[in-house]
């Protein structure tokens, strides 16, 4: 018999006076004997009320599924009502339990097991006094438990029916049994108030629960076993740590008496049900008790619900005599599916078979107070049961992959399967409509999610969700990263694969085919400027291909050393970097990590670590072997360079640090600070002694500089403020201050040689350039400027050479669509452009020139430092014994370079003028023996 399904739109207007009886009602049989009911008055009021039951709940449930279930066979007794239903581990039988009702001639009532392929009743077992309340299969299935009216609990052996044992210990009826998921601890509620737990080898009471205020109703395990939750008149749901009895969680939120609880197959809900005044059915979370959703339909008590094995479905059965229905719910969403109005009246019990197929009722029938029949019943699940999930699969790329699922119920069956793949939404796959998936030549790309929704005339039900993980056919194991050389190295990009082989390797440059270059590794001889650029390898097999990182070659003339990217750094921490007074040393001060590296060959020699927050500044005292630091934490902090220990932190409590400065002579230390007041401050180095705080720049300091003589401190300001102001370090008095409309911001000041001038970079308007601004210390007036970064913001400070004929100053470089800061070097004299630095110097946050003029430092945003020769081409040289010596340097076609030698790399002294023919020049001189042609250099006039 199939449940009639009407579409809403043919039922939504039709009015109650269509139905007619002969279409709602249906005999029920017991076997195959019609049901009996005493009187001709009393079948026909059970008609009458059955068909108004039934027309209300389709009127008023319009959209629903609705009708009759799909009975397999009903089993009744009109001496037995029937208080409890439940199946057998295996699905093979169901045990039924109840009373003797106002027919029976015996009090004794009597557990009954009907095997579920056809009822026929297999075995009774007789014993109890007074009524059944509860029965319950033992999770093996070799045992059954009883709970009744004469305040006790037995245990049953299910083969052969012989009773086990008699539990006797509560003092009012035993109203629920409940085995736990290892089969060891059977426990039972009475109206006593308590719970009790009993040993299933023995019988013997291992421990009673108490904690409920009135009669408690109904018990269930989690399915691990760990917690037990019961139900109570006292209007609460309580769950219990079964290894010490432990009352852990009280769930408040019912109106009414609790009647039953469930947890659900995972253990992550539980759902409870009152009685009249209340009739709903409430879902907590298990974890932390939290309510997920109230059902409400019911209207007269909600006497049993059940979660179906794969805990998508919770039915539920009303109690006599305003509802009588079961209703089918969908969980998680709490969405009603289907409504039935049935034969059985008084739903007592409700149980469903292991696979889902099936369920259980049984109940009464009670008309105008009279007992018409009491019945078992088995019905078929109208919804979809997948009795074989999908299953999730790890497998390597090019496979085939199979998704099956399997499903019992009502036919036939329609599919759907969806995919959802990571990070996006659930799509329906086209032409998917079986119940078999076949994915051919599986791709990473078919990774992900897979489900299967399995649809009949009652309505759509989903399959668990299969996870596909799809293994690369080649798995790229280690390459090559990213690399700094010099012009002239020779060096190897390389890469190792892991895959089925044969394995074919491609390498590209600038995303196009390198010919010929086939093999794991891609070697370079004598590497120039025109090698620079984007690689990439794709290896790949017969089954599929895998592509590897790029690889970025940054080509630079004149690099000495660069150090690795570090794991650790990340974009916008910052790299700042500073030379000892002798140049023996470079530091870095990159996220909350100072690096101290030799400079002859780049070896880290330490890392010093202590700072809170993000570093800002580092420089080195110009007569002692001490290094300073200044951070976002607001302080500064010394170091002792040999052996990079530190010897005070200073906390001026006046924001965050931006610069620092050491005056020439190394007397005096200076920091600015970022904060509401924008201060700076003045210690005495021999002692460390705070000589002055000065209020400087109201929206805070962004840069100081000493002037050359160490009488005179500039300071640079931020966002409103955008002034320049000059400081008396005696005193601490101000001087002047530069107001002009030069920008948002004051990046970076430093001083000329002679302190006439002092050199500051600003940020720009929204319509001007950024430009280095050249002032006249003298009387605050703008002699110059230079545009050098475009219309962009560009907070990098600027450096000057030692000899004070170079400055550096940020730069713009524009990569297509990508902005990025770079480097450009001036001449101080003339402004006119020395170089302007590549991809070697994109992200630089910092750079210094080395005391002697022979290298410049940069310091990425990315964590690398690199060190260079200077673009002058200064080399070195020792003597060689024939006394010539050859002169290599980066050129500009068409320039028109002087060559220069010097003894102590201050006076230079010219040799030649060459004009140059290619990007790289040569120059050699015959008299390199001579005392004052130690170093050279080519300079672009």
């Amino acid at each position: 018999m199939k449940p009639s399904t009407p579409a809403c739109a043919e039922h939504a207007d039709r009015p109650k006076t269509e139905l007619q009886p002969s279409t709602q009602l249906r005999k029920v049989v017991f076997g195959s004997s019609p049901l009996s009911v005493p009187s001709s008055q009393n079948r026909s009021r059970m008609a009458y009320y059955i068909l108004s039951l039934a027309a209300s709940a389709l009127i008023d449930n319009a959209c629903l599924g609705q009708g009759q279930p799909d009975i397999v066979w009903v089993q009744g007794d009109d001496h037995l009502r029937v208080n409890s239903v439940a199946f057998s581990p295996d699905g093979s039988f169901l045990a039924s339990g109840g009373s003797g009702g106002v027919n029976s001639t015996s009090l004794q009532s009597i557990i009954r097991i009907h095997r579920v392929s056809d009822g026929a009743l297999v075995r009774t077992l007789p014993g109890h006094d007074t009524e059944i309340t509860s029965v319950a299969f033992s999770p093996q299935g070799a045992t059954i438990a009883s709970g009744s009216w004469d305040n006790t609990a037995k245990l049953w052996r299910e083969s052969d029916g012989a009773l086990l044992a008699t539990l006797s210990g509560h003092s009012n009826i035993v109203t629920s049994v409940a085995f736990s998921p290892d089969g060891q601890i059977l426990a039972s509620a009475s109206w006593d108030n308590t719970i009790k737990l009993w040993r299933v080898t023995d019988g013997t009471l291992s421990k009673t629960l108490v904690g409920h205020k009135s009669l408690v109703t109904s018990l269930a395990f989690s399915p691990d076993g760990n917690t037990l939750v019961s139900g109570s008149h006292d209007l609460t749901v309580k769950l219990w740590r079964m290894s010490d009895g432990v009352n852990i969680r009280t769930l408040s939120g019912h109106t009414s008496w609790i009647l039953s609880v469930a947890f659900s197959p995972d253990g992550m809900m539980i759902a409870s049900s009152s009685h009249q005044g209340d009739s709903s059915i409430k879902l907590w979370r298990a974890s932390d008790g939290a309510l997920l959703q109230t059902l409400t339909g019911h209207t007269f008590g909600v006497k049993s619900i059940v979660f179906s094995p794969d805990g998508n479905l919770l039915i539920s059965g009303g109690r006599p005599v305003f509802d009588d229905t079961i209703r089918f719910w969908r969980i998680p969403d709490g969405k009603l599916l289907q409504l039935y109005a049935h034969e059985v009246l008084d739903v007592r019990s409700i149980a469903i078979e292991r696979t889902g197929r099936f369920f259980a009722y049984g109940g009464d029938v009670v008309i105008g107070g009279e007992v018409l029949s009491r019945d078992v019943v088995l019905a078929r699940n109208p919804f979809p049961s997948i009795t074989a999930q999908p299953r999730s699969q790890k497998v390597k790329e090019g496979v085939t992959v199979t998704f099956d699922v399997s499903a019992e119920g009502p036919g036939p069956f329609n599919y759907q399967w969806y995919f959802t793949p990571p990070g996006r939404g659930r799509v329906s796959i086209s032409a998917a409509t079986n119940a078999m998936l076949v994915l051919n030549n599986v791709r990473p790309s078919n990774a992900g999610e897979y489900k299967v929704i399995v649809s009949n005339e009652a309505g759509d039900w989903p399959s668990a969700v299969a996870v596909l993980e799809v293994s690369p056919a080649v798995v790229i194991l280690s390459q090559t990263e990213s690399v700094t050389v010099s012009s002239g190295a020779n060096i190897s990009l390389s890469v190792v694969a892991d895959g089925d082989p044969p394995l074919n390797y491609e390498w590209r440059f600038n995303d196009q085919t390198i010919p010929g270059q086939n093999k794991a590794t891609l070697n370079f001889t004598n590497v120039g400027k025109s090698d620079a650029g984007r690689y990439t390898v794709i290896v790949s097999n017969s089954a599929g291909s895998a592509t590897g990182r790029v690889i970025e070659l940054t080509v630079v003339v004149g690099l000495v050393w660069s150090n690795s990217a570090p794991p650790e750094c990340c974009f916008g921490t910052g790299n700042f970097v500073a030379f000892s007074s002798d140049g023996s040393l470079l530091a870095s001060g990159s996220g909350k990590t100072i690096k101290l590296w030799r400079v002859s060959d780049g070896f880290l020699l330490q890392n010093l670590t202590g700072h809170a927050e993000r570093i800002s500044s580092v420089i080195f005292s110009p007569t002692e072997a001490i290094m300073v630091s200044g951070s976002d934490d607001q302080t500064v902090k010394l170091w002792h360079v040999p052996d990079g220990t530190l010897l005070k932190t200073l906390n001026a409590n006046s924001g965050v640090v931006t610069s620092i400065a050491i005056s020439p002579d190394g007397s005096t230390l200076a920091s600015g600070h970022w904060g509401f007041t924008g201060t700076i401050t003045l210690y005495r180095v021999s002692d460390w002694t705070l000589l002055k705080i000065s209020i400087g720049h109201p929206q805070g300091v962004t840069c100081i500089a000493f002037s050359p003589d160490g009488k005179t401190l500039a300071s640079g300001g931020n966002l409103n403020d955008h002034t320049i102001k000059f400081w008396r370090v005696s005193d601490g008095t101000l001087l002047r201050t530069i107001t002009e409309d030069f920008g948002i911001e004051v990046t970076s000041v430093a001083f000329s040689p002679d302190g006439g001038t002092l050199v500051a970079s600003v940020v720009p308007l929204a319509q001007k350039e950024a430009a280095v601004q050249f002032w006249r210390v003298s009387d605050g007036s703008l002699s110059r400027e230079l545009k050098v970064t475009g219309k962009r913001v560009v907070r990098v400070p600027i450096a000057i050479s030692p000899e004070r004929t170079m400055l550096a100053a940020p730069s713009r470089d524009v990569d297509g669509s990508v902005e990025r800061v770079s480097i450009s070097l001036w001449r101080m004299s003339g402004g006119s452009l020395i170089k302007a630095f590549g991809q070697e110097a994109f992200g630089a946050v910092s750079f210094a020139f080395s005391p002697s003029g022979l290298h410049f430092a940069i310091g990425r945003q990315d964590g690398m430092v690199l060190l260079l020769r200077t673009p002058f081409a200064i080399d070195p040289v020792s003597r060689p014994p024939n006394g010539t010596f050859q002169l290599t340097f980066e050129s500009t076609l068409g320039g028109d370079y002087t060559i220069q030698t010097s003894a102590n790399l201050v006076d230079w002294r010219a040799l030649t003028n060459i004009i140059a023919t290619s990007s790289m020049m040569k120059f050699t001189d015959e008299n390199a023996s001579r005392a004052d042609h130690k170093f050279y250099r080519a300079f672009l006039r």
